[in-house]
């Protein structure tokens, strides 16, 4: 008997604490989605803040999904990422930033919401994010955004071709021409879980990206450091 309430007990105690976590879920996101209607962009840095405290986990992550966090987040990122100049724009900057961490942080953490961020939309706004010109002199951001595609696990052909289309091969072996180590890490992380596709395969030998790739091994060879200095 005494077994038995204690389990109800534990139990009882988990349902209460999901159901914080689905509350304070759902007063965030209304607070972010407020601020967003009022496009008040010093208060959505505000609101993304406390959301990166808060998808920390496997069972947050699948809350911020299912109270549509995660479509409002790719709706806002959308949004700013329109006709995205970022030399003008340092707040634009800052919420992009915040965004992408967080949309990053929650594939991470849970292999299920991925398809929940997927579309040809989202993948055109960060190719328009990777193409701006200034952003390749913030080096964070644009591996942040590397990073991204990563975890996002792109796989279905239409959305490959999309990236190709966009010319994602060729913003990604631009980065070899940059002292940026870190960046390039992170290109070809992202190249690795994309090779397994036929069309990013052509366009690598058509850009002379294997060729590319091939010289840096060997610089990699000749300097040690490198790895060193990219982790």
């Amino acid at each position: 008997m005494t077994t038995c309430t204690k389990s109800e007990s534990a139990s009882e105690k988990n349902t209460k604490k999901v159901s914080e976590i689905t509350l304070n879920f759902t007063e965030e996101i209304n607070k972010l989605n407020v601020c967003f209607e009022d496009k008040n962009i010093p208060n959505i840095l505000v609101q993304l803040r406390v959301l990166m405290k808060h998808v920390n986990s496997k069972p947050n992550v699948r809350s911020f999904r299912d109270l549509q966090g995660l479509k409002l987040l790719v709706t806002i990122l959308i949004y700013y990422t329109r006709d995205y100049v970022i030399q003008s724009h340092m707040e634009h900057s800052q919420l992009i930033s915040l965004i992408v961490g967080i949309l990053g942080n929650c594939c991470i953490q849970s292999n299920l919401v991925q398809s929940s961020i997927l579309s040809n939309d989202t993948l055109k706004c960060l190719i328009n994010i990777l193409s701006d010109g200034e952003i390749e002199n913030r080096g964070k951001l644009w591996s942040d955004v590397v990073k991204l595609l990563f975890v996002l696990k792109v796989h279905k052909p239409h959305h490959i071709e999309l990236l190709c289309e966009l010319g994602l091969v060729e913003m990604l072996l631009g980065a070899f021409n940059r002292e940026d180590n870190k960046s390039i890490m992170s290109v070809i992380k992202l190249f690795t879980g994309l090779t397994h596709s036929l069309h990013i395969c052509v366009r690598m030998i058509d850009t002379s990206g294997i060729t590319i790739l091939l010289e840096y091994s060997h610089r990699i060879e000749e300097d040690s450091t490198i790895i060193e200095v990219s982790y």
